[in-house]
C-alpha cells in the first residue's frame, strides 16, 4: 500500500529517499475510552479510521450500560473481529481508574479491609474475562496506591514539601486486624531513662531469652523522666548503630521497615502502656494475696473463736466474749463479727481478683497489639501481593482456555508520588512479590492465612499464622519442576505498566539543591528519571509503557513530546535494552488527533508518497490533506446558491 505508515517501500526499484529519524519496533498505539467515546463498537471504529494500528482499551465504571460486563458474547466478538478485520491489535485492556490499590486500604476507616480489596480483586478480574474474549493476549492495567506515606520515609532526594522531614507522620499496622496507626515525628512521648545492667566486670546481665537487661534510672527517690521524638531515636540509632538499637529496644530481626526511630518510637509507646498495665497487675495481684491471707488467718481465728464460745454457752464468762459492734454498736459475739470481716475479706477478694485479671488481660492485648505491629508496607505488600498473584493464576488459566498468542499479563501501573507503588524501587517489589505469592498459589495446599489471622499454640506459647487450603493450588506444580514452571508462568503474567507522566510527577518533589537554578534541578531529575527507566528494563519487569508527557507538577495527558519529560529518550532507552512491548499514547489532553499524530512524529514516522518521504505527523495538514479536493467551499470559490436550482426550488442536496 503506498501510503502505508512507517514503511517507505513500494517496489523493487523504490529509494530511500531521506535519512530517517529513529524507527521504533512497535507502534505507539492510543487509548479508547468507553463512555467519554461511546461505546467499544463506536470508539474502536473512530481509531481504526484515524489510521492507528494499536489500542488500549480503558474501561468505564460501575455505570449504567459501561463496564466490561455490559458487554455480553456476541458483542465482545464483534469488537474483536472488527479490529482483526482492520488489523488493528488490542494490545492491552485498562480496568477503570476508581480502583485505586489492592491491599484493600480504607481511606476513610483507616484500616486495611478484606471487603475493600475483594472489590478492586473482582473488577481487575472482570477486565481478565474481558480481555480474553476480545484480544489475542496482552496486558491488563491495573492501579497501584496501596496507601499514601511520607515520601521522607524512603527516597532520601525527594520530600512531599519542603520541612516534611520534621512533621511527617509514621505509619504501622496491624498484621491481623489491618488497623493503622500513625505517630507524628515531632510528636514526643514520656519515657522512663533506663540503663544498661551490667555485671562487677562490666558485662551485660542477659534475661532468660538471652536478651540484654535495663533497668530504669532512679535520681533522689524517684525515676529520670525525659521526653523523646523521633529525632530523640534517630540520635541514638546513629549513636549506637543499627544492631545495638534494635537489642536496646528489642525490635525484632524480621522488622522489614527502614524507619528504625519510628519503630522505636512505636514500641516505646506500647511499652509504656505495657509498664503501665503491668504495675497495675503487680499492685492487685499483691493485694490479692495479701488478703487471701487474711482471709485464711481469719477462718482460723473464726472456728477457734467459735469453738471457745461453744465451750463456754451457759456461762457467765460467755458475757466476756460479747463486744460491741462498729455499726450498730450492738453487743455481738466476737464470733459473728469475725464472720462479718471474713464476708467483707471475701468481697474485697473478688475486687482484687477481678482488677488482678483485667490487668492481665490488658497486658496481653497489649503485648499481642506489640507483636502484632508491623511497617504499613509490610502489611500491605503481602495483601497486594496475594491479590495480583491470584489475578495471574487466572490470567494463566484464560490464556490457555482461549489458546491465545501472547499471554494475558497483569500490569500494575505506578500512580501518584503520594503513594506506594509508584516510585520504581516500589514498583519492581511489587511484581517480585507477587511473582512469588503465585508461585505460592500454584504449588501450595495451604497457605499463610491472607487475611492476616492467627492462631495460638499452645506447645510452643505463641502466636502463628493460621494456615489455611488454598483453592488456587494445582498438583501439576508440585516438586521442584512444577516450581520451576510455575516461576517461569509468574514472570509471563505479572509485569508492571510504567507511565511516563506518573513517573514525571516526581518532578515537584525532587529537592533542589543550595545555589542551584530551577533549569539545572530540571536537568538533574531529567537524569534520574532516564536511570530509573533503565534500571526498571534491565529488571525485567516492565510489560507496558504508557506514552504521554508533562511537566511534573501536576496530573496531566499531554501528547508525547509536548512537556518536559525525557520520553523520546526513555524510549530509546526501552528499545536498546530489547524491550518490544505494548506502548500506547494517553496524551488526549490535546484532542485526539493530537494524541496519535504527536508520538508517530516523536517516533519519526514516514509516509511514502509520489514526492518521495515525509514526516507524517509534521507535515500532515499542508501534505496530506493538501493533496485532495475540497469537499466544501466558501467565499468567492462558493457558486451562488441560486445557480443551481431547479423550478420547484427543492434543495438538490
Amino acid at each position: 500500500m503506498a501510503n502505508k505508515i512507517a514503511d517507505d517501500y513500494y517496489h523493487t526499484m523504490d529509494q530511500d529517499y531521506n535519512v530517517k529519524s529513529t524507527e521504533f519496533q512497535k507502534e505507539i498505539g492510543t487509548t479508547v475510552f468507553e463512555g467519554a467515546e461511546g461505546r467499544f463498537h463506536q470508539s474502536v471504529q473512530a481509531k481504526v479510521r484515524s489510521g492507528v494500528g494499536a489500542v488500549e482499551l480503558q474501561l468505564g465504571g460501575q455505570g449504567e450500560n459501561t463496564g466490561p460486563e455490559s458487554y455480553g458474547r456476541e458483542a465482545r466478538e464483534e469488537i474483536k473481529k472488527l479490529t482483526e478485520m482492520n488489523e488493528v491489535d488490542i494490545h492491552s485492556v485498562h480496568i477503570h481508574p476508581g480502583y485505586i490499590g489492592f491491599a484493600g486500604f480504607d481511606q476513610q476507616r483507616g484500616q486495611f479491609d478484606e471487603t475493600s480489596r475483594d472489590n478492586s480483586f473482582n473488577e481487575a478480574v472482570k477486565g481478565i474475562d474481558f480481555a480474553a474474549d476480545v484480544t489475542k493476549g496482552g496486558t491488563i492495567v491495573i492501579h497501584t496506591g496501596e496507601f499514601n506515606r511520607p515520601m521522607v520515609s524512603g527516597f532520601k532526594e525527594f520530600e512531599a514539601y519542603e520541612g516534611e522531614e520534621y512533621a511527617a507522620d509514621v505509619f504501622f499496622a496491624d498484621k491481623e486486624s489491618g488497623n493503622v496507626q500513625k505517630l507524628s515525628r515531632d510528636v514526643s512521648i514520656p519515657v522512663i531513662e533506663k540503663e544498661l545492667v551490667v555485671d562487677e566486670k562490666g558485662n551485660p546481665v542477659l534475661d532468660e531469652q538471652g536478651n540484654e537487661q535495663w533497668k530504669p534510672v532512679w535520681k533522689e527517690d524517684a525515676p529520670v523522666m525525659k521526653r523523646k521524638s523521633w529525632f530523640t531515636y534517630d540520635d541514638e540509632l546513629k549513636k549506637l548503630g543499627e544492631e545495638d538499637f534494635r537489642k536496646k529496644y528489642k525490635i525484632p530481626k524480621d522488622w522489614g521497615g527502614q524507619d528504625l526511630p519510628g519503630a522505636a518510637l512505636m514500641f516505646e509507646y506500647f511499652n509504656n502502656q505495657l509498664e503501665g498495665a503491668r504495675a497495675q497487675y503487680n499492685r492487685w495481684a499483691e493485694e490479692h494475696g495479701e488478703t487471701v491471707r487474711q482471709i485464711t488467718a481469719l477462718k482460723k481465728r473464726i472456728e477457734k473463736q467459735k469453738a471457745k464460745e461453744r465451750e463456754l454457752e451457759g456461762k457467765p464468762e460467755l458475757q466476756e466474749q460479747y463486744v460491741q459492734h462498729p455499726v450498730s454498736h450492738q453487743m455481738v459475739l466476737k464470733s459473728k463479727l469475725y464472720s462479718e470481716n471474713l464476708k467483707r475479706a471475701e468481697g474485697e477478694l473478688r475486687y482484687r481478683q477481678e482488677l488482678a485479671e483485667d490487668a492481665k488481660r490488658n497486658m496481653e492485648q497489649i503485648n499481642k497489639q506489640k507483636e502484632n505491629l508491623a511497617p504499613i508496607k509490610e502489611v500491605a505488600l503481602k495483601r497486594t501481593a496475594d491479590s495480583i498473584g491470584k489475578m495471574g493464576v487466572i490470567a494463566w488459566e484464560r490464556t490457555e482456555e482461549k489458546n491465545l498468542a501472547r499471554p494475558l499479563t497483569l500490569a500494575p501501573e505506578n500512580l501518584g508520588p503520594w503513594q506506594y507503588g509508584s516510585h520504581p524501587e516500589e514498583m519492581v517489589e511489587i511484581v517480585q512479590a507477587s511473582r512469588d505469592a503465585m508461585v505460592d498459589r500454584l504449588t501450595k495446599e495451604k497457605i499463610p492465612d491472607p487475611t492476616g489471622g492467627q492462631v495460638f499454640n499452645e506447645k510452643k506459647n505463641e502466636w502463628e499464622p493460621r494456615m489455611v487450603p488454598n483453592p488456587y493450588f494445582k498438583k501439576e506444580f508440585s516438586g521442584k519442576e512444577g516450581q520451576r514452571k510455575a516461576k517461569e508462568l509468574a514472570q509471563k503474567h505479572i509485569k508492571a505498566t510504567l507511565d511516563f507522566q506518573h513517573l514525571q510527577m516526581w518532578n515537584k518533589h525532587f529537592k533542589r539543591k543550595t545555589g542551584e537554578t530551577e533549569s539545572e534541578r530540571e536537568k538533574r531529575f531529567s537524569k534520574w528519571f532516564t536511570k530509573e527507566v533503565e534500571m526498571l528494563a534491565d529488571k525485567g519487569i516492565i510489560g507496558n509503557v504508557h506514552v504521554v508527557d508533562g511537566y511534573g507538577r501536576g496530573h496531566v495527558h499531554l501528547p508525547a513530546g509536548q512537556g518536559r519529560a525525557p520520553v523520546k529518550r526513555a524510549i530509546e532507552i526501552l528499545r536498546d535494552k530489547g524491550l518490544n512491548v505494548p506502548m500506547t499514547s494517553e496524551g488526549w489532553f490535546e484532542g485526539p488527533a493530537r494524541q496519535i499524530t504527536e508520538p508517530w512524529e516523536l517516533e519519526g514516522k514516514q509516509m511514502y508518497t509520489p514526492m518521495g518521504t515525509y514526516n507524517f505527523a509534521r507535515d500532515v495538514m499542508s501534505r496530506q490533506y493538501g493533496m485532495y479536493a475540497p469537499t466544501y467551499l466558501f467565499g468567492e470559490m462558493a457558486p451562488h446558491p441560486e445557480d443551481f436550482t431547479v423550478w420547484s426550488e427543492v434543495p438538490l442536496e
